[in-house]
């Protein structure tokens, strides 16, 4: 009998169910810990249910999870990250910027402002969490 209480397959220390629910994840003689590297040198993490997970995978870029971490939300359809130093495996939160793609040309000048309201009310919050953002300085932190 299999630890669970059902039947053992033959030549097997486990039964069908068991035998099944070992293939996968840390059963797997492949796991490498739930992350993975993308074809074009990203870092992939196993996260199942996040918004961004790939369909039938369920790994997202590793740097998203980074930044949505230290935000303390997921990006929005928007957002990006961007590595400062090209390294596309440097995921430290250092090495990361927050990057929303701009307003699309041909709008009011009264939407455009509206826009700009909502731009500021969602990321100056952030950018007070990120510390104005890696290689910039701020005047207002610099001593004469």
């Amino acid at each position: 009998m299999c630890g669970c209480g059902l039947r053992k397959r033959k030549n097997s220390l486990v039964c069908r169910v068991c035998s099944s629910a070992m293939q996968g994840g840390a059963f797997n003689g492949n796991w490498a810990g739930g992350k993975t590297h993308h074809t074009r040198g990203y870092v992939m993490v196993k996260a199942p249910g996040h918004p961004r997970a790939e369909n039938n995978s369920g790994y997202v870029f590793e740097h998203i999870l980074v930044v949505e971490s230290h935000i303390g939300r997921y990006l929005l359809p928007k957002e990006n990250v961007h590595h400062v130093n090209g390294v596309k495996d440097d995921n430290r939160v250092v090495n990361l910027e927050l990057w929303s793609r701009p307003q699309p040309t041909g709008v009011r000048a009264r939407d455009a402002l509206e826009w700009a309201r909502q731009i500021i009310a969602t990321y100056e919050p952030i950018e007070q969490k990120l510390g104005g953002g890696a290689g910039e300085s701020n005047p207002e932190s610099e001593t004469p």
